[in-house]
């Protein structure tokens, strides 16, 4: 038979009602939305930084989106892992927030085509913050190749 969804079931904004009545989800809930706000500016400004701030041309800017990415992939893998087995999974959280915070330092003094792509190894450093699934890195190598193929 056809499965039947009701609006109950499908409310977007049931979860919110519920987690009002725990302060713990709801301070986790505001901890998650807030640490996202940063990120959501820097990546749909950098671009537009780059160009017209940083002076990097189309190809440079194709060129930093897929080395990063890859870059990104290789952290999420290879370092995540190894930060893992060595210092714990705490201990690689702090690490890795304390390369976003560097990289959005870097990012903000930066002036210099050096420092931003430094500022963007920071970046691909801080991603093992974001335990991303397999499926999930694979997605952020084809999108960098696109961006890449595509030179914008």
């Amino acid at each position: 038979g056809v499965l039947q969804i009701t609006w109950e079931q499908a409310d977007p904004f049931s979860t919110l009602r519920n987690g009002m009545g725990n302060h713990q989800i709801l301070q986790l809930g505001l901890i998650i939305l807030l640490s996202y706000l940063p990120e959501a500016a820097q990546y749909s400004c950098m671009f537009l930084y780059l160009r017209q701030v940083i002076k990097f041309t189309a190809d440079e800017v194709a060129t930093f989106i897929a080395v990063i990415g890859v870059l990104s992939v290789t952290f999420q893998t290879l370092v995540l892992a190894f930060l893992y087995n060595c210092v714990g999974h705490k201990t690689t959280m702090v690490i890795g927030l304390a390369f976003q915070v560097l990289q959005l330092i870097w990012f903000g003094l930066g002036l210099s085509k050096w420092m931003m792509w430094f500022a963007g190894v920071l970046a691909a450093a801080s991603s093992i913050t974001y335990l991303p699934s397999v499926p999930t890195r694979a997605r952020a190598l084809t999108q960098s190749s696109k961006v890449c193929c595509k030179g914008s």
